[in-house]
């Protein structure tokens, strides 16, 4: 397990244009929250794990552009990827 932190995302979200992060294992928000200081229009998290999602899901529910899914993301995120249209 590593951590997000290593990223400078505003070169990645620069040079490839990106307005949405995903990541797969939310656990304690900390992806989520680290997204959320780059300002990326629409984060989604995805975590197997229910109680570790239903925490996640109350602790950013005031916060419009993320997004906590439930389930396996080998499962959940092709189908989620179809519906993204920006980079």
């Amino acid at each position: 397990m590593g951590t997000i932190r290593r990223f400078d995302l505003n070169e990645i979200k620069d040079k490839y244009n990106t307005k949405v992060f995903v990541e797969t294992g939310t656990m304690y928000g900390d992806g989520v929250k680290y997204a959320q200081d780059y300002n990326f229009e629409k984060i989604i998290s995805i975590e197997i794990e229910p109680a570790i999602h239903q925490t996640a899901t109350e602790n950013f529910k005031n916060h419009d552009n993320v997004e906590i899914l439930l389930g396996d993301s080998s499962k959940v995120l092709p189908d989620r990827l179809e519906s993204i249209t920006d980079n």
